[in-house]
């Protein structure tokens, strides 16, 4: 919607979208990699488009750097810069502020799930905290229903 619309400029513009396109689905693999845990989901799992058009020394490099979301957001950042720059993008400043605004939150949501993930809640804990609930369950009940005068209240 926001790409240039003069017929010069549309192979720039596909290109532009089928990069964009396979960045987002190596973000969203890479992001999922980050929070599943490996016990459960083996990381390979996870399917994405493909990788054509990518440098395979910059695919290569990818595979061996430790926060992939970091590197790829990266690439959609300068990937979009670099658009702007070649007026694939005519974009207003407070719009296109906006996009790269939007991928930090999801960068903070991100890590903000990987926390939940790396930390598991303590074994004892959920213990206590199962006990403590079926003892509740058991006498509230009991409770209610000693301290009722009448059936008609």
């Amino acid at each position: 919607a926001f790409t240039a619309s003069s017929p010069e400029k549309r192979e720039s513009v596909e290109q532009f979208q089928q990069s964009l396109t396979r960045l987002m689905s190596l973000l969203y693999c890479a992001a999922l990699q980050q929070v599943s845990t490996p016990p459960h989901v083996d990381p390979l799992e996870f399917e994405l488009i493909d990788t054509a058009g990518f440098d395979p020394a910059a695919v290569e490099f990818l595979d061996e750097v430790n926060d992939k979301v970091e590197v790829v957001l990266q690439w959609i950042q300068r990937l979009i810069v670099t658009n702007i720059a070649n007026g694939v993008l005519p974009i207003a400043p407070p719009i296109i502020s906006r996009v790269f605004q939007e991928y930090s939150r999801g960068i903070v949501n991100l890590n903000n799930a990987r926390k939940i993930a790396d930390f598991p809640f303590p074994f004892p804990l959920v213990q206590c905290i199962s006990f403590m609930l079926s003892i509740h369950w058991f006498l509230i009940p009991i409770t209610c229903g000693s301290s009722i005068q009448s059936l008609a209240w």
